[in-house]
């Protein structure tokens, strides 16, 4: 459509604005993450795209009517005859939506490539820094067409598509457009259509801006280092007498900041799984946003001397239940049948506190950094992963993993 004076630039800044708001909630501090994903949406399925468009086909649609021909005389080929016409707004949405689909991977890619890791909030400012350069770049070129040939979203269209969709007019029986209003029979299939997009609209937005029950949860997980600096699950120590350190990774899986307790002891454990003798070496305060992880360095000492030696992990939240939330048991000596004495590919035994929280069920959990590192969560799967590492489970059984 043919834009107005003072309205060719609105659907522009408007696409503009709207692809700053996800980064400026993230690096606002903005904690709540169905708000998040609610403006982080439309920057990564049509904001870059509809920009982009606007910036390759900046004028309106226009229909040359004669066709002009080289027969005419007045030979404009079918090339440029295309190019004048313009794309139709449903054209429009239409790529809008296919090059957003294009462009989000590829700046994930980059960001990739670049920095080595994957983060939402650099995502959301990459995303909202292009759509800004194909907007500017839009308007420029908006800005070398006359008043009537720039394209510009009519601010009079609500107006319009009523009518047009939802007004029954007799004498629209030649159009070719297959929606619009011809009879009263066409109003009801119009007025039917409207409230199936608007129902699947409102589903969709709440699925994605609400989380599933039951998918609120903490990971504990001990790894160790490779000679690369990679974390990895194995190498774990068989004797603390000059071993390396260990790191204790946690994530917070849940909907807001939180504030975890971390403790790490080691224990001299008799034949019945009692502990007779511990040393509490570790002693932490975590605070961590929704979805970061941090690993703890563990050096561990020596104190104790046992024939069944282990260190033991606990994670508190605040605010959760009595007891530890997460604990994870790393074998040094003496581990029960079925797994090994730590060393190269130890397989340690997990269980969990008597917390008296319910098991939800759920599938498996990936770790968020995708470093195949196997973690716990309280979803009572276990994310998979091609080795062994210490994690813990719900159902207050002791397993071996």
């Amino acid at each position: 459509m043919a834009a107005t004076r003072d309205s060719w630039w609105v659907d522009l800044l408007l696409v503009g604005v709207a692809a700053t708001v996800p980064a400026a909630l993230v690096y606002g501090g903005v904690e709540q993450t169905s708000l998040r994903v609610a403006a982080g949406l439309p920057l990564a399925i049509f904001l870059p795209g509809y920009a982009l468009v606007s910036a390759m086909y900046p004028e309106a649609r226009e229909d040359l009517d004669p066709p002009m021909t080289r027969e005419t005389g007045e030979g404009i080929d079918r090339a440029m005859r295309t190019r004048l016409r313009g794309l139709t707004g449903i054209d429009r949405l239409g790529l809008a939506v296919a090059l957003s689909a294009a462009l989000t991977p590829a700046v994930a890619l980059l960001h990739y490539v670049a920095s080595g890791s994957f983060a939402a909030p650099e995502l959301a400012a990459g995303l909202g820094v292009l759509t800004w350069g194909f907007v500017f770049i839009g308007l420029a070129r908006r800005l070398r067409l006359s008043a009537p040939q720039r394209f510009g979203v009519d601010l009079g269209w609500p107006s319009t598509v009523y009518e047009r969709y939802f007004v029954a007019d007799g004498s629209r029986m030649g159009s070719s457009h297959p929606l619009e209003a011809r009879s009263v029979s066409d109003v009801a299939l119009n007025v039917l259509l409207a409230c199936v997009l608007l129902v699947a609209l409102t589903s969709a937005t709440y699925a994605f801006t609400q989380p599933p029950p039951g998918q609120d949860f903490d990971e504990l997980a001990v790894v160790t280092q490779n000679d690369s600096g990679e974390y990895v699950a194995g190498n774990y120590p068989d004797d603390l007498s000059g071993s390396d350190p260990l790191y204790v990774g946690v994530t917070n899986q849940r909907d807001g900041q939180q504030t975890y307790a971390l403790r790490g002891t080691l224990e001299v454990v008799d034949a019945e799984g009692n502990v007779i003798e511990s040393d509490e070496q570790l002693s932490r305060e975590v605070q961590l946003a929704p979805g970061e992880r941090t690993y703890v360095e563990h050096d561990p000492e020596p104190t104790l001397d046992g024939e069944r030696l282990r260190l033991s992990y606990t994670l508190d939240r605040t605010g959760g239940d009595d007891g530890p939330d997460r604990r994870v048991h790393v074998w040094i000596s003496g581990a029960p049948e079925g797994s090994t004495d730590g060393g190269e590919g130890a397989t340690p035994t997990a269980t969990q506190g008597d917390t008296g929280t319910p098991t939800p069920q759920g599938g498996d959990t990936p770790t968020p950094d995708g470093s195949g590192v196997p973690t716990q969560t309280d979803s009572g799967a276990q994310s998979p992963t091609p080795t062994s590492t210490p994690t813990e489970t719900d159902d207050g059984i002791s397993i071996d993993i």
